[in-house]
């Protein structure tokens, strides 16, 4: 074996050394942020799951009419307030796993920009071929970048398709289209 060969062979090796703790690292985001939405939808369940207890409880306890029309506006408002806050935690939690997997992304991204080309073009000059080798990861870079600009744009989709925490629900128009 020659020693650009065995340099390409070696260069080969780390690049996929590189991309197996890359993946690791964004199997841990992607774990780590599951367990944060599973934490908060848990316990947005566990607190409605007591909120209707207490609810069925007045309810067993109300003497009249009266009292049973006004459980309704008693356990409304503050079952309301809580769920609101529980979508604001789950979109936090979306919101922090999306950040931490484009991080992840972006230093990924700018790591090959800046060394796949370079680490690549030095042993291929003096083998047969050398072009297309380049020509292939050039090729490999480019797809790359478009892969990744094409996850963010889904990314950002998402988040805004989920909207913010306190924005407001756009109303339908009321003029009649002729």
């Amino acid at each position: 074996m020659t020693d650009t060969t065995q340099q390409s062979m070696n260069q080969f090796a780390e690049i996929w050394k590189n991309n197996l703790a890359i993946c690791e690292k964004m199997f841990d985001a992607a774990l780590n942020s599951a367990k944060r939405v599973q934490d908060v939808r848990f316990h947005a369940a566990r607190e409605a799951m007591v909120q209707n207890l207490h609810y069925a409880k007045a309810l067993l306890d109300a003497k009249d009419l009266h009292a049973l029309i006004s459980l309704n506006t008693t356990f409304a408002q503050p079952g309301m307030e809580r769920v609101i806050e529980d979508y604001r935690k789950l979109y936090q939690a979306i919101a922090e796993a999306q950040q931490e997997m484009m991080q992840i992304a972006g230093a990924t991204m700018q790591d090959l920009k800046a060394k796949a080309p370079e680490g690549f073009a030095r042993p291929a000059i003096g083998t047969g071929g050398g072009d297309v080798t380049v020509a292939a990861v050039n090729a490999f870079i480019n797809a790359c970048n478009a892969a990744y600009g094409n996850a963010m744009s889904v990314t950002k989709g998402l988040v805004e398709g989920v909207g913010a925490p306190d924005a407001k629900p756009a109303g339908r128009s009321r003029t009649a289209k002729a």
